[in-house]
């Protein structure tokens, strides 16, 4: 791939992550046993949530969100390890040019001006767009609303 502009991200901040949730989750199953258990405190706590009694389901909420949380962790994991072995670049340009699908990989913002090209022969970072080109171009000025043109 044709790539100018452009730089490798720092991927630092992934393996961090992997690092974090692979300790925080450790010893926690997700199996068929634990996911009946959480099947029947949802049932209760949906019962109480009816009868707007929430006082005395305190534990069972917080065991609900610790829950939750694990099973998170659980299926991020496998996404960061996908951002790892992928190419993301940090573009620090206005525009980015380019004849392929520009994604923001597992474990980056918009905002954070990480991303990956898809099915992409050239990718071009530019801060002023050509008068004249047979490539898409992204504005990244606003990366929170990134807008595809063509």
């Amino acid at each position: 791939m044709e790539i100018k502009n452009l730089k490798k991200a720092d991927m630092s901040r992934i393996e961090k992550k992997i690092s974090e949730l692979e300790e925080s989750v450790k010893g926690y199953s997700f199996d068929k046993e634990h996911q009946k258990k959480i099947k029947r405190l949802k049932d209760f706590v949906n019962f109480a949530l009816e009868k707007k009694d929430t006082e005395s389901i305190k534990d069972e909420i917080s065991e609900l969100c610790y829950a939750s949380r694990m099973q998170s962790d659980l299926e991020l994991i496998p996404k960061l390890k996908k951002t790892l072995q992928s190419d993301c670049y940090f573009i620090e340009t206005d525009y980015v040019l380019t004849d392929g699908q520009l994604f923001n990989p597992s474990g980056f913002l918009p905002e954070d001006r990480v991303f990956i090209f898809l099915e992409a022969s050239t990718a071009i970072g530019v801060n002023e767009l050509p008068k004249k080109s047979n490539l898409n171009y992204f504005d990244l000025r606003d990366a929170n609303s990134l807008n595809w043109r063509f």
